[in-house]
This record gives C-alpha cells, structure tokens and sequence, in this order.
C-alpha cells in the first residue's frame, strides 16, 4: 500500500488518465490540440490556427509532465501517474500519421485538421491507420519509453516543442477489413 491505495489502482492512474482524453466530451475542434490536432468547426473554419494548436499542445504535455513529476516529489504515486498519463497521450497521438502530415523529419510537425462531426467515412479511416502498433522501433515507443525515462528519472524536458522530439511514423499497412470500407464508403469514380 502506498498513501492508503494499491498498487494495481495506482498503475491503472496512467491509462485512465490517456483514456479518458479519448471521452467523446473531448473529441471535439476545441479539445483538438489533446491530440496533437488542429480543430475546425463543421464549416471547416478553424478553433485556433496551427501554430496556436502547436503551442497549446505543447504546453498541456510540459503543464501535466511538470505537475508528475511535482507529484512523484510529493511522494503521490497516484497523481504523479495521473499527470503523466495526460501528458504521454498527446505526445503518443503526435507521432501517428493520421495527427500529423508524415514528412519523416523531426521538427516538422504539420497538424492535421480536426472537423467536428465528421463522417464516418472521415472517422474509420482516422481510427484503421491506429490500430496497428508501428513496432517497438517507432516513434510511438520512442516517444512512450522517452517520456518515461524522463519523468522516473526526473529530467526536464527539452526546450522545443515535445512532439518534435519524436517525430511522426509513417503511414502503417491498412487492417484486413480496408478494402470493405472502400467498397462501402468511397465515391464510385467516373
């Protein structure tokens, strides 16, 4: 027991922190820069612009990495995972190919846009090119194990914006079911 909790209900702080930014209250243009995203209203114009939604993205990961790591001094295990979690959802969410435009190189994060409501067709493939994991040699276990190590062993984080830290991995091999949805949701051409 650690401050009166177990140590199952401590460890669980961390993904229910990143789960619960995935809570459709969340999913919305104005939350967007939780995803490393930039949001836009129905119409297509945007919340904020996305330089803005860099900035912001930016500062919810050092604002929650600090109050971890603030936390884990304090000797509450349980927040400082808390915290951590809010902060490593956004970093991860910045490495996937469908947040950002994929060029390969670090520094070089193009958000993608964020549309409130859209439509499945918009949605699925969204969620397919996530449900693969890029590998223990990509830049989503980059940027969990760098975080990580960063917090347990108390080091600042750099400078520059967090996610450039990591980069962006490329666009994996769609799910099995792919070619379904194109049948089902793609505009026949001609």
């Amino acid at each position: 027991m650690i401050n009166g909790s177990s140590t199952a209900r401590i460890s669980s702080l961390a993904p229910m922190a990143q789960k619960g930014l995935d809570n459709p209250l969340y999913q919305s243009g104005p939350f967007s820069f939780l995803h490393g995203m930039s949001g836009t209203h129905e119409d297509g114009t945007a919340y904020f612009t996305p330089e803005q939604g860099q900035a912001l993205t930016d500062a919810w990961i050092r604002y929650n990495f600090n109050l971890s790591q603030q936390a884990l001094s304090d000797g509450r295990p349980d927040w400082a995972l808390f915290h951590f979690g809010l902060a490593l959802h956004p970093s991860q969410d910045t490495t996937s190919p469908a947040h950002n435009d994929y060029n390969g190189l670090l520094g070089t994060h193009t958000f993608m846009p964020w549309r409130d409501k859209a439509p499945l067709s918009v949605e699925i493939p969204h969620v397919a090119s996530e449900a693969h994991y890029p590998g223990d040699n990509s830049n989503l276990a980059r940027a969990t194990r760098g975080l990580f190590d960063m917090f347990f062993n108390q080091q600042s984080l750099p400078s520059t914006p967090v996610f450039n830290t990591w980069g962006v991995d490329p666009v994996q091999k769609p799910p099995y079911w792919y070619p379904l949805y194109n049948f089902l949701f793609q505009q026949p051409k001609g």
